[in-house]
């Protein structure tokens, strides 16, 4: 996901799209796959470099 992607909005519908491919690919051959199914879930706000703005409070 890039930041711009997620700046608009697009990051839901792209996540989904996601995972409705991983799965239909997971069903047709189900050999391929070990692990479990990824964390298709959006995540909440982001922030870059956290720990140098409670350093310089």
């Amino acid at each position: 996901m890039t930041p711009c992607q997620r700046h608009d909005g697009l990051d839901v519908g792209i996540l989904v799209k996601r995972k409705e491919l991983y799965q239909t690919k997971r069903n047709e051959h189900p050999e391929r796959w070990s692990k479990s199914e990824k964390n298709w879930q959006p995540i909440g706000a982001v922030e870059l470099n956290p720990d140098q703005y409670k350093e310089a409070a």
